[in-house]
């Protein structure tokens, strides 16, 4: 990222105040850009009737200047007994929602690999916040963007070396539990010796989908599951799963690759009225100086040509540049869908976006968001 070194040392000092440690890769090279994150609340109980409209509603009311979509300033309390990872070095990669809870994953790099990547949960009205470690083990610092549907939190992490994708449970959140304690969760791939896994998406499926080497589906009502894996700056890798007994259980198979030379930092996967599959991906582009232009890709993954390891036909359908309250801090530092973004479906017709600023801040008890909703 281009940036006026001046500027950066600046808002490095100004923001040092506020943060806990220093030091690390500054969260701006390419060793550091794996993340995002995306999440929906529920099992997908509503379907859009038009995913494209849906993203028009977003403008709150029609002016002649307002030509993009305004984000709304929120905050989150976010208090613990340990600071979080050093910031300068570290920052929020994902967001989801799970009923009441917000969900943020946060890497945690230092001067050795042996450190565990973070998930918070933070109950909204403030009452319970957990702290988890990502799946993987300690060596995988870097969880990345993050997808919940029905009790499971999907998502990707990286170590120095590889990366890999998981899947977690976290029905315990229900009762107020934290998932570190009473959760459980599994790897569901790996890639030795490539650290580009950056996000996941993940949605369910009715109707026939082909696979190569397997008997066409014939059954309209089987529940298949299509999960989504964006290999940074490369490509967005396709899966596909028909269990017979619910997700947790899924046997993963490659289906397509989607190929694009977008750097996503959130990707999240839903289904229109005509079952048809839909990706919102969220990145982050420079403005020219230290800060990020915020922007949301809506993508329509062809399901007639979806064959075994193919390219997909799909044709980015939406380029969608988002104006976005940066709260309380500035540049690389403020809100933007850089870090943590998230989306929801609130109703055939609604869905909410966000977008989080870049830290768990020590010295003031929030971290800011925005929403950007009808």
């Amino acid at each position: 990222m281009k940036k006026n070194s001046v500027l950066w040392v600046i808002l490095a000092l100004f923001s040092f105040a506020l943060m806990s440690g220093g030091g690390g890769c500054g969260g701006d090279s390419d060793g550091c850009r794996y993340g995002g994150g995306v999440g929906t609340a529920d099992t997908h109980p509503y379907r859009l009737s038009d995913p494209l409209q849906a993203l028009d509603n977003l403008y709150k009311e029609f002016k002649e200047n307002e030509y993009r979509p305004r984000g709304t300033l929120r905050n989150i309390r976010v208090h613990y007994g340990n600071p979080p990872p050093d910031s300068l070095a570290n920052h929020i990669q994902g967001y989801a929602n799970y009923g009441d809870y917000h969900i943020l994953t946060h890497s945690n790099t230092g001067n050795n690999s042996n450190h565990p990547g973070y998930i918070y949960f933070h109950q909204k009205d403030n009452d319970y916040r957990f702290r988890a470690t990502s799946p993987g083990g300690y060596q995988y610092a870097h969880p990345g963007g993050i997808q919940v549907i029905g009790d499971f939190l999907l998502g990707a992490s990286t170590s120095d070396n590889d990366s890999l994708a998981w899947i977690y449970d976290i029905a315990s959140l229900k009762n107020n539990e934290s998932p570190g304690t009473s959760g459980r969760s599994k790897i569901l791939m790996r890639w030795p010796g490539d650290t580009s896994a950056a996000a996941v998406g993940i949605t369910d499926l009715r109707g026939d989908i082909r696979y190569s080497g397997d008997d066409m589906l014939t059954s309209g009502n089987q529940k298949k599951y299509l999960f989504a894996v964006h290999r940074y700056g490369q490509k967005v890798e396709l899966y596909i799963s028909y269990p017979t007994d619910g997700l947790w259980d899924s046997y993963f198979r490659p289906l397509a690759n989607l190929a694009t030379d977008k750097s996503y930092d959130g990707i999240a996967l839903t289904r229109d009225t005509n079952d048809d599959v839909w990706m919102f991906a969220f990145r982050g582009e420079s403005d020219g100086g230290s800060g990020f232009f915020s922007w949301v890709d809506v993508w329509k993954l062809t399901d007639d040509v979806l064959d075994d390891l193919k390219e997909i036909r799909s044709d980015v359908r939406v380029e969608q540049r988002l104006s976005v309250d940066e709260g309380f801090q500035l540049g690389v530092f403020a809100i933007s869908t850089r870090y943590g973004t998230g989306l929801a479906v609130k109703s055939d017709t609604e869905i909410v976006l966000t977008a989080t600023q870049r830290n768990i801040y020590t010295a003031t008890p929030y971290t800011q968001y925005n929403t950007f909703e009808k």
